[in-house]
């Protein structure tokens, strides 16, 4: 237990890192978004997994599926339909015209680092294996970039709607809701994940608006939040700091990790 709450410090010191680094590099090259984010959530993972060996296969597999490319998804929207624009990139290269590299490392960075802290302190299976569910994950996953891409091309205005950051987060939190009703005991676990996150985002996001990090141009949002003189819509609140890291759980456990009926076994 005294080891566990030693890598927490660890951990709220390096977020503490993150936030006196983007002060004092903003005006430099290397105070862009992307290496606030290294020191936030890539040195975390490696001192984690220098700390306690880790899963790296499971690992990998989720931050490419659930980072990688639900990342392109939710960010290519976001950015197509100016729910937010990310201002603060290292490259002007913009995939497609619209999609910054920067926000999928960013997404995979943050994948990452959730799905490391979930090893590390909370999930408690032993089973190596990565299970056969990450097919229903990668597959509906390639569709959707499949279908993005043409619409883009042959019929963009499908990929204009209203409330865009409202709906998907919606969608994406469903598998959550319905996990914590099917299997109540992984509701803990998603709950710790998230009060750690949860704080740390919120201490990003108003750093990163201050910092003009990224922006909300758009005018398609359910509400606004006003915190510290800093503004940002309700759906920035709602699914990104408080359900995201538990939405990632969720995932991780449906689609990665060996269930029950794989094993004949209870984790």
């Amino acid at each position: 237990m005294k080891s566990k709450g030693f890598d927490i410090l660890i951990l709220v010191l390096l977020l503490v890192a993150a936030v006196a680094y983007a002060n004092v590099t903003k005006d430099l090259f290397i105070g862009h978004s992307i290496f606030t984010g290294i020191v936030f959530a890539a040195l975390p993972v490696i001192y984690l997994g220098l700390r306690q060996k880790k899963n790296w296969k499971k690992i990998i597999v989720a931050t490419l599926i659930f980072g990688g490319l639900f990342g392109f998804i939710f960010e290519f929207i976001a950015e197509f339909n100016l729910s937010y624009t990310v201002l603060s990139v290292v490259s002007p290269f913009k995939l497609f015209g619209v999609l910054p590299i920067d926000n999928i490392i960013g997404h995979m960075l943050m994948t990452m680092f959730t799905i490391v802290f979930y090893e590390h302190f909370i999930d408690r299976e032993i089973n190596k294996r990565i299970s056969k569910n990450f097919l229903l994950a990668l597959l509906p996953a390639l569709c959707t970039i499949a279908f993005i891409i043409l619409a883009f091309y042959f019929h963009p205005t499908i990929l204009k709607f209203g409330h865009p950051y409202f709906f998907m987060g919606l969608a994406a939190i469903v598998p959550t809701i319905l996990l914590g009703i099917i299997q109540p005991k992984y509701i803990r676990n998603m709950a710790e994940t998230a009060i750690f996150f949860f704080c740390s985002y919120f201490i990003i996001e108003i750093f990163a608006v201050k910092l003009n990090y990224w922006i909300y141009p758009g005018d398609n949002y359910i509400g606004w939040v006003t915190v510290f003189n800093t503004s940002f819509p309700f759906e920035e609140l709602f699914f990104w700091m408080l359900f995201y890291a538990a939405t990632l759980v969720a995932y991780y456990e449906i689609f990665i990790d060996i269930n029950k009926r794989e094993t004949g076994k209870i984790k």
